[in-house]
């Protein structure tokens, strides 16, 4: 094959391992702007590591659920929704509630993609329906609570939070 997906497959893990790195480092030595804390200055250029670890995540992930033998028990799981959380917890202290949820369905695709099992599906979205609220109460800030109510009722925020979305759409 042309593409070296083999090499790219012994690299997802430390490939995964320097991003989570990056992130941390994020968080000591990151720069602050507008309250958060969620880039490296590499004085030619600002870089944000949450946003590449996308793409290290997908392919750790893929990786996981590829090499899983145990895909049709909920305990296969583990591992790719671990691999997920861990960034998506330290992402969300930056605070970037945004890059952090962009996470969470990675494994879910890709264990759907692998061939997990349908009802195994239900156990998780049982699971984010008793999680939604606690997030909403206990792990949300109240100027992100007015972005997710600015999204889903554009049309009550037309004049603060969802100025942009409802004058983009005409």
């Amino acid at each position: 094959t042309i593409f070296p997906y083999r090499m790219l497959a012994r690299l997802s893990y430390p490939l995964y391992l320097l991003h989570l790195g990056l992130i941390l480092l994020v968080s000591v030595a990151g720069v602050v702007r507008n309250g958060s804390r969620r880039w490296l200055d590499l004085k030619f250029m600002m870089f944000q590591p949450s946003l590449t670890m996308t793409i290290a995540l997908i392919i750790a992930v893929a990786c996981c659920v590829a090499a899983s033998r145990k895909l049709h028990r909920l305990s296969g799981w583990l591992p790719p929704m671990l691999l997920s959380a861990i960034p998506a917890v330290l992402v969300k202290a930056q605070p970037d509630l945004g890059t952090s949820l962009t996470y969470l369905p990675i494994p879910i695709v890709l264990l759907f993609a692998g061939g997990a099992k349908k009802r195994h599906f239900l156990g998780i979205l049982a699971v984010a329906v008793v999680a939604l609220p606690l997030l909403w109460c206990f792990g949300m800030k109240p100027y992100q609570q007015a972005r997710v109510k600015a999204l889903l009722f554009p049309d009550q925020h037309q004049a603060t939070e969802a100025y942009q979305t409802t004058h983009s759409l005409w």
